[in-house]
């Protein structure tokens, strides 16, 4: 059974897998909230997923440009989807300039705070705090 299980984790990157975990925890979550057992709506997780992948995605484009480093757009997913997951979900307006602003300060931390072109702090955890 490990000797499968190594084969089947040989293949996957390690970018996919967290991605995949992170869909994941994403579908999980927003089953939950179909069935009112957390307080949030689908459509306000989704809506969260969604501002935050497309912010991510472009800093990530603007930045790599900007900073002339190749972009990994995996990763940009990775981190909009884990900001998705511990950042509360949109109500207001307001609330998606508050997560475009958290997109944006996540990409840019992955470009300001590295050395040798390998950030120093995860990103999510930078725009977080």
């Amino acid at each position: 059974m490990m000797i499968l299980l190594d084969r089947l984790l040989d293949r996957i990157t390690m970018y996919r897998l967290t991605l995949a975990v992170l869909v994941a925890l994403l579908v999980m979550g927003i089953i939950l909230a179909q069935v009112g057992q957390i307080p949030y709506t689908p459509g306000a997780l989704l809506l969260a997923s969604a501002v935050l992948g497309a912010v991510c995605w472009g800093a990530n484009l603007l930045l790599a440009r900007i900073f002339a480093i190749p972009t990994n757009v995996e990763s940009a997913y990775i981190t909009a989807l884990i900001l998705a997951l511990i950042v509360d979900p949109p109500q207001t307006f307001s609330d998606v300039i508050f997560l475009f602003w958290v997109g944006v300060l996540a990409m840019a931390s992955k470009y300001l705070l590295a050395i040798k072109n390998k950030h120093l702090f995860n990103p999510a955890a930078v725009a977080v705090v």
